[in-house]
């Protein structure tokens, strides 16, 4: 905690010189921050300028010598932005450091001004790969290999989640990896050793799944997250910048915000849902494809100033909507000393939580009955797991080996015996609750 307290003096240092124009602003007019901080690791964006470069050296001495933590410039490096060879010239005789090309990586992403490259994606891949070589995957049985696929094949992927958008190829040779280690104990399966379709095996375990987490859809509810804090906490250094989003997640999140608008700058007029939880486009379709520009907040409530923003001829259908919102807004009183409010509706706190996002992406699929018997008991996971494959009818039992003219095996002494020839999924199931002996197929 004391060293982040000292790395903030620092912080301030570069801000302060930047207010007392010692250092050029930077070319981004929304960026609030030049310092990025992470423990001892920094990011700092300087103009390739002589006058820049001496006073950030400067700032660094006296920092030092101040609080004891010397800046050691040969491990440090400076990466050129669209910069010519004399200004890499003039950045290694003033600061001592290493040129390194950009694009560059910190903290384990990629900063590059345009779409991350395979190179990056095909580390993430083998990164994955990397664990399968250390598990003895043949002393594992389905339920454990579970487990690691939930806890650390998927976790592995969560950092690039969280702020890169996986392409569908690097997302297919994950699952690849995934799904072969889970069936086979390696890195690739055959169809025919996979008992349940991969994408039923994603499902969460109400829906009929394994719990295993859809990377595509984990992306897109991580992401949301940025949306969200953008949305509610201006503070941010980032908070004016651009983000960009898949389309789902941008559906998700215009449809899980509520805004109650207090005095309209954080909420947006025309697509926030801030009229009796709906939105303009809902109430009013024609007038809302009537709006070239949808930039205006609810403070066009004001003096209706929401008008001006209407253009094109106006059918009837659109003049009477634009009465109905005329109505709608005329009742409105701003308060200029109360800040808008937006709640997550799919959470009961009203706060955003990437797993009442990740839920709602399966809202509508059917549910599996009797999800809760089958997980929520005290039995062992790989019980678990031949409960699980026997309610979808995935064990290889006599009459499934009979359907495809397939020998049928004669059972072991200490497997329960049937009195039936042709055993089925249900009355393997449903003899287990029989006293006597009986075992979990691994």
């Amino acid at each position: 905690m004391l060293f982040i307290l000292v790395m903030e003096v620092l912080n301030y240092l570069v801000r302060f010189a930047t207010l007392e124009q010692l250092l050029q602003p930077l070319a981004v007019p929304h960026a609030l921050y030049r310092v990025s901080f992470y423990a001892d690791d920094a990011v700092l964006f300087l103009g390739p300028s002589a006058t820049d470069l001496w006073a950030i050296k400067l700032i660094l001495d006296y920092f030092g010598h101040a609080s004891g933590l010397h800046t050691n410039l040969t491990k440090s490096s400076a990466s050129p932005i669209h910069c010519s060879e004399a200004d890499l010239a003039l950045t290694s005789d003033v600061l001592g450091c290493n040129v390194k090309e950009f694009p560059c990586t910190y903290l384990g992403l990629p900063l590059t001004l345009r779409k991350p490259t395979e190179e990056v994606f095909l580390s993430l891949i083998d990164k994955v790969a990397d664990y399968l070589l250390g598990w003895k995957a043949p002393l594992l049985n389905k339920a454990g290999r579970l487990i690691l696929v939930k806890v650390v094949l998927t976790a592995t992927s969560i950092h690039h989640l969280i702020a890169l958008h996986l392409p569908k190829w690097v997302i297919k040779a994950i699952d690849k990896k995934r799904r072969g280690f889970l069936w086979k104990g390696h890195e690739q399966a055959n169809g025919g050793n996979c008992l349940v379709s991969w994408e039923r095996v994603q499902r969460p375990l109400e829906y009929g799944g394994l719990g295993i987490h859809n990377l595509e859809i984990l992306g897109w509810s991580l992401r949301i997250r940025w949306l969200w804090a953008q949305k509610t906490d201006t503070t941010r250094p980032w908070s004016r910048l651009p983000i960009q989003v898949p389309r789902s997640a941008q559906a998700m999140f215009d449809m899980a915000v509520v805004s109650i608008v207090g005095n309209g700058q954080s909420t947006l007029f025309w697509s926030d849902r801030w009229l009796d939880g709906k939105t303009v486009a809902e109430l009013a379709p024609s007038l809302f494809k009537a709006i070239p520009k949808r930039l205006i907040n609810a403070h066009a409530v004001h003096n209706q100033t929401w008008v001006s923003d209407i253009r094109g001829v106006l059918s009837v259908r659109v003049l009477s909507e634009y009465l109905l919102i005329w109505e709608l807004v005329d009742n409105i009183v701003l308060q200029p000393e109360i800040p808008d409010q937006h709640k997550w509706k799919l959470s009961q706190t009203g706060s955003y939580s990437s797993r009442s996002a990740y839920a709602a992406f399966f809202e509508g699929l059917v549910k599996f009955g009797p999800w809760r018997r089958v997980w929520k008991t005290w039995a062992l996971m790989r019980c678990k797991f031949f409960i699980w494959l026997a309610q979808h009818k995935r064990c290889w039992t006599a009459d499934r080996l009979a359907k495809r003219s397939l020998p049928t095996r004669r059972p072991a002494p200490s497997v329960i015996r049937l009195r039936r020839q042709l055993t089925t999924s249900f009355s393997l199931v449903s003899s287990a609750n029989k006293p006597g002996p009986s075992s979990c197929s691994r």
